[in-house]
């Protein structure tokens, strides 16, 4: 038996509800890497994780949803879905839905790659450091003539050493 549409709708706005909490998850994330908190960057975590493993879910009984009223699993599917199955006003409430859901998620894609490029530079940092301390070569290091001009050097010494 189908999806009904108050059921699709109901998948809708679970998946809007998980959206947000994720959301709020990648800010969470933010702030305890600016303020270098990794008690409060694992609890971001872990939200993270439990909110993108129900998305996943409820993405798989969309796409279910979807293939079995013979529609694309697509966002023109969705629409279609909402268009052919639903009186006018849960059509509009679904289309709300879904537009929310759209927002969201790249809101929720433009603060995942803030916080990534953030772990980056911090990982980077962190071997180079490493580097400095062990002696071992760099990449892309580079040292600076007695002109001033940057130059690349390969060749480093520990720290122990200089």
């Amino acid at each position: 038996m189908g999806t009904t549409t108050d059921e699709f709708i109901q998948q809708l706005q679970n998946g809007v509800y998980e959206v947000d909490g994720l959301l709020v998850a990648l800010k969470a994330e933010y702030e305890a890497l600016e303020k270098n908190d990794l008690v409060a960057f694992e609890k971001a975590v872990i939200d993270k994780q439990q909110h993108a493993n129900n998305l996943q879910r409820l993405e798989a009984a969309l796409i279910e949803t979807l293939k079995s009223a013979g529609l694309q699993s697509d966002s023109n599917g969705v629409e279609q879905f909402l268009q052919q199955k639903t009186n006018n006003s849960e059509t509009h409430t679904g289309v709300e839905l879904w537009q929310r859901l759209q927002t969201c998620f790249d809101s929720c894609r433009t603060q995942n790659l803030v916080n990534g490029h953030i772990i980056s530079l911090a990982s980077y940092t962190v071997q180079q450091a490493l580097n400095v301390l062990t002696g071992k070569e760099s990449s892309g290091a580079s040292t600076y003539t007695a002109g001033g001009k940057s130059k690349e050097d390969g060749k480093g010494h520990s720290i122990a050493i200089a």
